[in-house]
Formats: C-alpha cells, structure tokens, sequence
C-alpha cells in the first residue's frame, strides 16, 4: 500500500508487449499504456483497501457488540457471585450455628441418658427387692399353710375346747344372775 507506483521503463514495455501481442496497450507508446495500467492497478488498490478498511471496521463493530455484551455478563456474573457470597455466609453462619446447637442437644441427651441408666438401675435393684421380697412372703405363707395343716386337728380341738368352755361360762354367768335376782331359791 505504501509502496512507490510501479514504473515501467522502455525495455520493459517492449519485454511485455512481444511476450503478449495482443494486447491493446502494446500498440500504443509506453508512457500510455503504463498510465493506463498505473490508474486501472491504483484504482483496484484503493478499491481493495477501501474494501479492507469496510471489513475492518465491521470486524471491529462486531468484537465491540460482543466486548460490551461480555462486559453486560460479566457485570451480571459479579453480581451473582457477591448475592451468592453472601447467601453463603449467611448459610456457614447458620451451619454453625446449627452445629453448636447439636453439639448441646448431643450433651444434653448424654447426660440425660445416664441419668436415665441410674434410674433403671434403681429400678432394677427395687425389682429385685420386690422379687426377694415375694420370695420371702410365698416362704412364710408356705411355712404359716404348713404349721396351719399340722396344727388343724389341734386347732380344731381347741376351738371347740373354747365353745364347751364358753357354754359353761354362759351357763355359769346365767346361774349367777339368777341366784343374785333370788335369794330365796338357793336354799331350795
């Protein structure tokens, strides 16, 4: 682009022209036809540049659009990033927040299940208390039955020992209050 325009010279105009017979601009003299040629070739050159300079500009229109539409995401993308920062530290301050309350529940059901195992174990030792204690009344419910059966004869002969007694006594005490009510009969 920059380059000097090309000039033919005479020896050069006379190489071309007998390599290329037909050509229009070999009949005419040099200078005009490499005028001719200078302005056809200058004039595609800054056609092709022209043309260049268009496809550069748009190229560079388009990598705009698509830097300021990536710029638009990326501004998007940061603001997303620092709502999720936060929402993160909001959910690790909950997190621990959430595990110290566990690790309390978790002492406090430890210490409320040992507790519980002193409790069943009283109760263990109160069933076994219990179980010796029923052990101990079958036995003297057993001995009392046993020496009840053996003395039943006895008793028996007791008791009615006790109503021959009590009818005398009845008879006695009616005797007695007879006799104080009459005087008279006792020397009868």
């Amino acid at each position: 682009m920059g380059a000097p325009p090309l000039r033919l010279t005479k020896k050069l105009h006379k190489e071309r022209c007998q390599a290329n017979a037909a050509m229009v601009y070999c009949k005419q003299e040099p200078a005009e036809s490499i005028k001719k040629e200078m302005t056809t070739m200058e004039w595609l050159m800054y056609v092709s540049v022209a043309i260049i300079a268009i496809a550069f500009a748009v190229l560079v229109f388009y990598i705009i659009q698509t830097l300021l539409s990536l710029k638009k995401t990326m501004e998007n993308i940061s603001h997303t990033v620092d709502g999720m920062k936060s929402q993160v530290d909001e959910i690790s301050k909950e997190s621990t927040q959430l595990l110290h309350k566990t690790n309390e529940l978790t002492e406090d059901l430890q210490y409320k299940s040992n507790t519980l195992n002193s409790v069943f174990h009283a109760a263990e030792d109160l069933g076994h208390s219990f179980q010796k204690l029923n052990g101990s009344l079958r036995k003297v419910s057993e001995t009392v039955s046993k020496q009840a059966d053996d003395n039943a004869e006895d008793v028996a002969k007791a008791v009615k020992w006790g109503s021959v007694v009590m009818s005398f006594w009845q008879k006695w005490k009616t005797e007695k209050t007879t006799k104080q009510a009459d005087p008279g009969k006792e020397a009868n």
